[in-house]
């Protein structure tokens, strides 16, 4: 995934494991005899989002490579890994929109796509695992290219360690908040290698 997408897709993470009280405050008179103090409290307020931001895009780095490994290479070649091409030349590329990433399974060269989500914690009850024109997206991947797709999200401990896994199919992730009694349903063990059931077409 691209940079401005990381940077969304770490922005709407950051919202999520924040309480949401970030509301521009009314502007207040600046005063000559302490202006410095004013500047330096936005300046503070900024870096600090900044840093947060960046630790995000971090923790989704750490995601992907966590779900990258839990396929063998073995039976598994990597097609596509969505690269920060974006931030490199400071250009919109179109495949930034692409899920994370594209795999090949070896033995009959079933192709299948994956997004990868990590969430801290749940969210008033439920995961906010992306916005309407992500999904719309997604979707739309998934139909031109005539592939399966799949959401997988993290869910608690780290990123390089998470507490639970799930790995949904995106014609089941019909809503850009998934509440337990959706995702619970498609619940793998954080532990074991992604299968791919070829006779069924399906990801476990």
């Amino acid at each position: 995934m691209g940079f401005v997408n990381k940077l969304k897709k770490a922005y709407d993470a950051f919202q999520e494991d924040e309480v949401n009280d970030n509301e521009v405050a009314s502007e207040k008179p600046v005063f000559e005899e302490q202006p410095e103090p004013i500047i330096e409290e936005k300046e503070d307020q900024v870096s600090d989002d900044e840093n947060k931001v960046e630790e995000s895009i971090k923790k989704g780095d750490s995601f992907e490579q966590f779900v990258a490994d839990k396929f063998s290479k073995k039976y598994f070649s990597i097609v596509d890994w969505t690269t920060d091409v974006t931030r490199k030349y400071n250009r919109k590329v179109e495949s930034n929109s692409n899920p994370d990433l594209c795999f090949r399974y070896t033995p009959n060269d079933d192709r299948f796509a994956v997004e990868c989500k990590f969430r801290s914690g749940l969210y008033q009850g439920g995961i906010s695992w992306c916005k309407k024109y992500q999904m719309d997206k997604y979707k739309e991947y998934s139909e031109n290219n005539d592939i399966p797709l799949y959401i997988v999200i993290g869910l608690g401990g780290s990123p390089e360690s998470p507490e639970r896994m799930f790995c949904i199919p995106i014609e089941e992730a019909k809503y850009t908040k998934l509440y337990p009694s959706i995702f619970e349903n498609y619940e793998r063990n954080t532990d074991e290698l992604f299968f791919w059931d070829a006779e069924n077409k399906n990801l476990k």
